[in-house]
């Protein structure tokens, strides 16, 4: 016996979900990994504001006092918050610009399978854009 059609279409959607879940949240640990050294040196360059006198000279003494200091220990101090934050956000714009592009493809009567053009993925990322920016500002919203 055969499934309905429409439990297939379902079950590919949840399927889709998932691929586009899991891999934005690769991407967003992935980018974290590389990103977080700079961004650790970005803040400390910024809190040394507050210091008496200046603890480094520039972003890459920065860098070189903390490898010395901490090893890549210290270049990855911090990581475990900012990593669940970029998870969700590439998650969730994975998420939405496949969805917004199957939502595109029913709305002009192509199939799945057919790529979309230049214009209906522009139209795709600014949606997915829009959705992960309301997301990201509400849940980081004050209490």
């Amino acid at each position: 016996m055969e499934a309905p059609p429409d439990a297939l279409s379902r079950d590919s959607a949840v399927r889709r979900a998932v691929k586009d879940i899991s891999f934005g949240s690769v991407a967003g640990m992935v980018s974290k990994v590389f990103e977080h050294p700079f961004d650790l040196t970005k803040v400390r360059l910024q809190a040394q504001v507050l210091d008496a006198s200046a603890r480094f000279a520039g972003p890459l003494d920065c860098l070189s006092k903390t490898w010395t200091h901490e090893g890549l220990r210290g270049l990855y101090r911090g990581l475990p918050a900012p990593i669940v934050g970029a998870m969700a956000e590439n998650a969730s714009l994975f998420l939405v610009y496949g969805e917004l592009q199957n939502l595109i493809r029913k709305l002009t009567a192509r199939p799945l399978s057919a790529d979309p053009t230049l214009p209906q993925l522009a139209l795709a990322a600014a949606g997915a854009g829009m959705a992960t920016s309301f997301l990201l500002c509400v849940s980081s919203a004050p209490s």
